[in-house]
């Protein structure tokens, strides 16, 4: 199924480069240089998923599950059609081999949805493709549906409809692992009807979901300082109850710098600031490598962060990775200080954007 693409170039041009920062000031990266982030091999497979981007994966027990994203979009029509899938793929990190699972049920096809991996589950939440609401006799383009998917006999199930309880619909969330088998939600943007704006409502709420009772649960704050509502934004768990949102895109289109820390157990909002050699745009998946090392994964360029010094360390930029400037892949840690990226887009907009099924590992110097 194709569904026309209806954003605006000013996104497309401000996401050629991901990386993290929680300021609206700071040094300009030097995208010549070249530094620790040359530490890229890229990884022969005999079988991969197909070319695609704005997809999701996450890292449980030396498996990484990725599931959908966008398979459209030639080269020759970056403005074109989007093509949501719907299909399982596990890696696996010893022997270095995509295998595409058949899973009795799954989600539908989608794009721009968000998963994370609590101790023994994958959590999957909401994204965007087309799917019936036969009570207003609709069709919705944002969902917020919830699934688990177990490593175990490789199967999903559903365990929130669409439509019913948690987080109103929605895509672009950021979502984190934060213990005790829950995962937390921040943000995102929905729209009900595919003639609606595409940004429809853009929100800054706060969900918690328990795996052992299946459930969301809305975590409001009393703070009269909070962030703006965004969608792409960085978000991971720092430890000690403490969810980190930073940057992400406002309702305007515009990038946004700022980095705010949330409680999980008071709802309080606290704003950070943040030195060292601080970017211009923050989007982009972020990985963790340590307590107090992350790396945001950009392509060509990268970025180390300290969340207890709240500095960054400029990683330079990889001669290997050019072809990733615009638009990105998924990335997640797999253990050994290295980092695993499959897919995204490269090539130089508008005339030569590609999709790609490339896989890679980066090994941090650190």
């Amino acid at each position: 199924m194709k569904l026309k693409c209806i954003r605006t170039c000013a996104i497309c041009l401000t996401v050629l480069i991901l990386t993290i920062g929680c300021s609206s000031s700071g040094d300009d990266d030097d995208s010549s240089s070249t530094g620790a982030w040359e530490g890229w091999s890229q990884v022969e497979t005999s079988t991969s998923p197909t070319a695609r981007y704005r997809h999701s994966m996450v890292h449980l027990d030396g498996k990484i599950l990725l599931f959908g994203g966008d398979i459209g979009i030639p080269a020759d029509d970056p403005e074109g059609n989007w093509v949501p899938t719907s299909d399982t793929w596990e890696f696996d990190v010893q022997s270095n081999s995509w295998s595409q699972i058949s899973p009795s049920s799954h989600p539908s096809a989608r794009l721009w949805h968000n998963m994370a991996a609590t101790e023994d589950k994958i959590v999957l939440f909401g994204g965007w493709g087309e799917v019936y609401q036969p009570a207003t006799n609709t069709w919705a383009n944002h969902l917020s549906d919830t699934w688990e998917y177990d490593l175990t006999t490789q199967e999903w199930s559903q365990t929130i409809s669409n439509y019913t309880s948690g987080p109103a619909i929605r895509s672009e969330p950021g979502m984190a692992y934060v213990g005790n088998g829950k995962v937390a939600l921040f943000g995102g943007r929905g729209g009900y009807s595919i003639n609606d704006t595409y940004f429809g409502s853009v929100y800054n709420d706060v969900w918690v979901y328990d795996t052992s009772t299946q459930t969301w649960t809305e975590i409001t704050t009393s703070s009269t300082s909070v962030p703006e509502e965004r969608f792409w934004s960085v978000v991971f768990y720092a430890g000690n109850d403490t969810l980190i949102v930073m940057g992400g895109v406002d309702s305007e289109e515009t990038m946004l710098q700022d980095c705010w820390e949330f409680d999980l157990n008071t709802g309080d909002w606290t704003q950070s600031s943040l030195s060292g050699d601080i970017p211009d745009d923050v989007v982009g998946p972020i990985v963790q490598m340590s307590d107090t090392r992350y790396i945001l994964v950009n392509g060509e360029c990268g970025q180390a962060f300290n969340p207890t010094s709240k500095a960054f360390t400029d990683l330079g930029c990889s001669t290997d990775m050019e072809s990733r400037e615009f638009w990105y892949g998924e990335a997640v840690d797999i253990g050994n200080s290295q980092i695993l990226l499959f897919g995204g887009r490269g090539g130089e907009y508008p005339d030569s954007v590609t999709t790609l099924n490339d896989t890679w590992i980066y090994t941090d110097s650190e």
